[in-house]
């Protein structure tokens, strides 16, 4: 019985392609913290201020539009951190300068950010306004927080996908 061997060796060059990595990096992390961040800020924005506009009132409430204030996107790199930090709202209620009585000295509501004892509730009114709570003022959430991730998931992948077949690579899928 004959037997026929072939033998060979393949030799691939890769050589580049830490250039044609670096370069994708590069591409995807000036989108990111460019025009994704921008998006990622804009998006969360717009639900905010459609869910809680400066002046909506519920009982015991009047929002001061500052809800949109507590956003918080940062990072470097390839990294992107979208946060809500309640203590750059204030938790001083809003002044007409009289009021109905004149015993508040133009105080329109009590507790704007502050719990019936007058402690701090700016820290929590971003997750309370999004969860929603019982106490005095029950409410049931407005899930903005989900809403926007909904469309970070849709949206930022496209953004990414754009960028980098503006930078002349091809993408498939997004």
């Amino acid at each position: 019985m004959s037997s026929f061997v072939i033998e060979g060796t393949l030799t691939v060059d890769i050589s580049g392609l830490e250039g044609l990595a670096g370069e994708i990096r590069s591409v995807t992390t000036k989108a990111l913290q460019g025009e994704i961040r921008k998006v990622a800020d804009q998006i969360l924005r717009e639900l905010v201020e459609k869910d809680w506009p400066a002046g909506r009132a519920s009982p015991g409430y009047v929002s001061t539009g500052e809800l949109v204030d507590a956003i918080n996107v940062t990072g470097g790199g390839t990294s992107l951190s979208i946060e809500m930090d309640g203590s750059r709202m204030s938790m001083s209620p809003p002044s007409t300068g009289n009021s109905a009585n004149g015993d508040w000295g133009g105080i329109e509501s009590w507790g704007i950010h502050m719990g019936v004892q007058s402690q701090p509730f700016n820290d929590e009114m971003p997750a309370y306004l999004n969860y929603g709570g019982g106490g005095l003022v029950p409410h049931q959430g407005t899930h903005y927080f989900d809403n926007a991730f909904s469309k970070y998931v849709e949206i930022i992948p496209k953004l990414l996908a754009d960028a980098l077949r503006a930078a002349g690579f091809e993408v498939s899928g997004a």
